[in-house]
């Protein structure tokens, strides 16, 4: 299948569906994940590490970082690819936030992925405030909802890869920290990849 067709029938499927209340609407579809990374880029200011869990519906993602210093804002970059059977990576979104900041508080926030994710991760673990103080901060037991998504998502796999920065005075740390998740898009849950999985870390 042309993979300029596939891009222009998902966005497509993506914009019909976010005027609807998704809420809603059946899934048939849910997330797999393969692999998680994350690591730091200087260690001297922010060490981290992550693994996969298990759970009856899949593998969640765990993820703990200690900031070893204070900072005044920072920002998250989103890239999200998805691949077909026997295709390449086609890039679908791609999104950086520069100051997260002003948005940590609003009630209406843009319905774009990057602030879905943030927001999820929010709901499931303990992240920054502005401005950024050093300490212990995690995301547990995180789950790529269906619910994110329109109803009629293609199988196939996807990465979803980016960034942390943060600033400090003049000072920009872009990245410090680097983040990347491998997994698929399935129909039929295998009970079979429910095995827990240490990936990569930092600390």
């Amino acid at each position: 299948m042309d993979g300029f067709w596939f891009v222009r029938y998902f966005l497509g499927l993506m914009g019909i569906f976010m005027t609807i209340d998704l809420s809603i609407q059946k899934r048939d579809f849910y997330f797999s994940v393969n692999t998680f990374e994350i690591k730091s880029h200087q260690n001297e200011l922010a060490q981290v590490n992550s693994s996969l869990g298990r759970t009856k519906t899949g593998l969640p993602v765990s993820s703990y970082g200690t900031l070893l210093m204070n900072f005044d804002t920072y920002g998250i970059s989103v890239n999200v690819s998805l691949k077909q059977p026997g295709g390449d990576y086609i890039l679908l979104v791609s999104k950086k936030i520069s100051n997260i900041c002003p948005y940590m508080e609003m009630e209406n926030r843009p319905m774009d992925l990057a602030f879905l994710l943030f927001n999820e991760f929010k709901s499931q673990g303990h992240i920054p405030k502005c401005p950024v103080k050093k300490g212990t901060y995690f995301i547990k037991n995180f789950e790529l909802s269906p619910e994110l998504f329109p109803p009629y998502v293609p199988e196939g796999s996807f990465c979803i890869e980016g960034t942390f920065h943060f600033r400090h005075k003049t000072k920009l740390y872009d990245p410090l920290l680097h983040y990347k998740v491998v997994g698929n898009v399935n129909t039929q849950r295998n009970i079979f990849q429910l095995k827990p999985i240490l990936v990569k870390g930092v600390i």
